[in-house]
């Protein structure tokens, strides 16, 4: 995710758009619930993480997704959507 977002920040530092913005949003209420939940049990920060951050996992990949449909696949904002996982994996990698 931290390269996902990396990308998406070095593009929006540059040219701010609304993709961006919502992004960095999304990935921000992922960030959210891991600093929640740092400092858990092994066993609380894995039911956060399924309860909480995958189906938000899966939203921003579905998101990511419908916006390479949308734009133009050279969208350089998205080229870190390489490092996401893919398909259905999704809510398995937080």
């Amino acid at each position: 995710m931290a390269h996902v977002r990396r990308k998406i920040h070095d593009v929006h530092a540059r040219v701010p758009t609304d993709i961006t913005t919502e992004a960095l949003q999304r990935i921000g209420e992922l960030y959210a619930i891991e600093a929640e939940v740092r400092g858990c049990s092994a066993e609380q920060r894995l039911a956060a993480r399924k309860a909480r951050a995958a189906p938000l996992m899966q939203s921003l990949y579905d998101w990511i997704q419908q916006q390479m449909k949308i734009h133009s696949l050279k969208m350089e904002c998205l080229h870190g959507k390489h490092y996401y996982p893919s398909g259905n994996s999704a809510g398995n990698s937080v």
